[in-house]
């Protein structure tokens, strides 16, 4: 029997992207999960000496010397992604499909593969958007896909909460396990009421709402919004989520956990509405050899503490620039 590895992201879109593959296209096949460390881009070498004949990478924007890597060791690969990046010719033997118009990867499996546009595929939608989905052109058939299994918009919403818990407190081993129970979900409805999920995300609320507390910088007259605060959790993209839905009265929000990695920042940009596109800023941060990733309206970047100050200055000037219309437009 073929032996595959599924890598993917550590949020709740990877994680029910690599239950949707495993459990359609590859239900025959004998299939293991990997997902990087939390915050990395990258897939460890321990990964390629597994005796694995292909690897699927899903909502992985990594970086192009990773998978050149995994082709140099005579693997095949299939990329499925919903972040915007463009594969060069040296990736001319891997599959790769990239929409970015898609609302997430698991949306696009099912888009593209033909899988049922199920409750799954519907859920990493909900994850990867929270309540913006709804402004989304496809969210009338994404909360159609929810309906027919019976979960709610807002059940949708604590569900993809839950499994986002494993990457938040940095347990890989949990996000793997959480693959599991998804696939062996008859009711996804089970999960809800997951004891060992449910207890960190109680816990993690007060750390969220702790950080949400502190005062925000409001600066570039009232459009950019900067929060700095310290947590040993992964809870960066929860807080610049809660802040960009909130509608402060900023068009940009910039969040940086300082606390999360002891020599590196975590960097947590996201749009309150529509207009720029910070994809450069991706592009940017990976020119320079970082961890960094994300789409349109948000990018997630890893700086390294001694050129942090710096980089912070240089990201606002380009922030200004972007929404007066200078560049990213």
């Amino acid at each position: 029997m073929e032996k595959v590895l599924i890598a993917h992201h550590w949020d709740a879109d990877g994680i029910v992207s690599a239950a949707l593959l495993k459990k359609t296209l590859l239900k025959d096949v004998e299939a293991s999960f990997y997902t990087p460390p939390i915050g990395e881009y990258c897939l460890e070498d321990h990964v390629l000496r597994q005796g694995f004949s292909k690897v699927y990478v899903l909502d992985l924007a990594l970086p192009e010397h990773e998978f050149i890597k995994v082709l140099s060791a005579g693997v095949a690969l299939e990329v499925y992604d919903h972040h915007k990046w463009a594969p060069s010719s040296k990736l001319a033997e891997a599959k790769i499909l990239v929409d970015p118009s898609q609302p997430s990867t698991s949306w696009l499996l099912a888009e593209y593969l033909n899988v049922e546009k199920g409750c799954l595929a519907a859920l990493g939608a909900v994850g990867d958007n929270g309540v913006n989905i709804k402004g989304h052109p496809l969210f009338s058939e994404i909360s159609s896909a929810l309906e027919s299994c019976g979960l709610s918009f807002e059940e949708a919403l604590q569900l993809a909460e839950l499994l986002d818990m494993p990457y938040r407190v940095m347990n890989r081993s949990m996000i793997i396990s959480t693959v599991r129970k998804v696939l062996q979900s008859n009711d996804l409805h089970d999960l809800l009421q997951d004891e060992e999920l449910c207890k960190i995300r109680d816990a993690l609320s007060a750390e969220i709402n702790r950080v949400l507390s502190q005062p925000l910088d409001i600066l570039a007259e009232g459009n950019i919004a900067l929060l700095r605060f310290s947590s040993s959790y992964a809870i960066s993209s929860a807080v610049g989520r809660q802040l960009a839905w909130m509608r402060r009265p900023a068009k940009v929000v910039v969040v940086i956990n300082e606390g999360f990695f002891p020599d590196r920042d975590q960097y947590y940009i996201r749009l309150s509405e529509n207009g720029i596109d910070l994809s450069p800023l991706i592009a940017e941060a990976k020119a320079k050899g970082w961890s960094a990733g994300g789409k349109r309206e948000v990018a997630g970047i890893v700086v390294p503490k001694a050129e942090s100050q710096q980089y912070l200055a240089h990201l606002l000037k380009k922030l200004e620039e972007m929404l007066s219309g200078g560049v990213g437009k």
